[in-house]
């Protein structure tokens, strides 16, 4: 992966591959652009529970049977959050998710919230194929996806990762392969996919795999692969496919400050 600027040192190929100390000085973590400040309540209406004395009225427990899919609730849905810096409505986001999924037929999104939404299909299919494909932006902006889960409040879904694109430079055939290039790609995340003929073999300059990148980690530039036999250690560099906007010197993914080098992917 290559800043915009052109600067960053070579990696791979031997093991006395550096990363230059510029390069490695340099760090990059994808974030909405502010943190909202802590609530004084602590977990809300379950800490002012704790704190209280009920009446007898107010300990009554109502018990109800789990619900099925009958009861009204979307079977085939999708909750995202748009990492932005400042509130979009949902016409905007609708606008951009329609075209951009291919229009899929009876699709509904509602609002859940600032920059959250929730995104209601007619099959499997689609949702399945729109979870899988991406990264998808609102502009230059992430959307981190979940599928719906109709049993946890939308505050409380933890968005934490980005299903992307990875490229794996200059790795020796050995390890271009379902089972050994599974092992190296796992090192950036959790893996997806591999794009692997039918044989479970990859060929070409480098391996593809898709992961799902931590964003509270920054972005990893290369893989370490040691062998046991030689006792050596390669360094294999990674460049990432349709990145967000996401810049290195200030760790934000949405407030882009002018001047500051931005990793656009490739």
């Amino acid at each position: 992966m290559a800043p915009a600027d052109g600067s960053g040192s070579k990696i791979g190929g031997s093991s006395g591959s550096r990363i230059s100390r510029e390069t490695a000085a340099a760090k990059g973590k994808l974030h909405e652009g502010r943190t909202p400040p802590e609530s004084d309540a602590g977990d809300g209406v379950a800490a002012m529970m704790g704190r209280l004395k009920l009446t007898s009225k107010e300990a009554k427990t109502l018990v109800m049977d789990d619900m099925d899919a009958a009861d009204g609730r979307p079977e085939w849905a999708i909750m995202g959050k748009v990492l932005a810096p400042n509130p979009l409505s949902i016409d905007t986001i609708r606008a951009v998710l329609r075209p951009a999924w291919g229009n899929p037929k009876g699709m509904m999104v509602r609002s859940m919230g600032p920059n959250l939404f929730l995104a209601e299909l007619e099959s499997e299919t689609d949702r399945d194929r729109i979870m899988k494909g991406g990264p998808w932006m609102v502009g230059k902006n992430a959307i981190l996806m979940k599928e719906f889960d109709p049993s946890i409040d939308p505050d409380d879904v933890v968005f934490d990762s980005l299903l992307v694109w990875a490229r794996i430079h200059k790795l020796p055939y050995s390890l271009m392969n379902t089972e050994r290039g599974t092992a190296v790609a796992s090192m950036l995340g959790r893996v997806e996919s591999l794009d692997v003929d039918e044989l479970g073999r990859a060929w070409g300059r480098y391996l593809r795999a898709r992961v799902h990148v931590e964003i509270a980690e920054p972005l990893m530039r290369c893989v370490a692969v040691g062998s046991s036999v030689s006792k050596t250690t390669v360094y294999y560099e990674v460049k990432y496919e349709k990145l967000p906007m996401y810049c290195f010197s200030c760790e934000r993914a949405a407030l882009i400050e002018p001047g500051l080098k931005i990793w656009a992917g490739v």
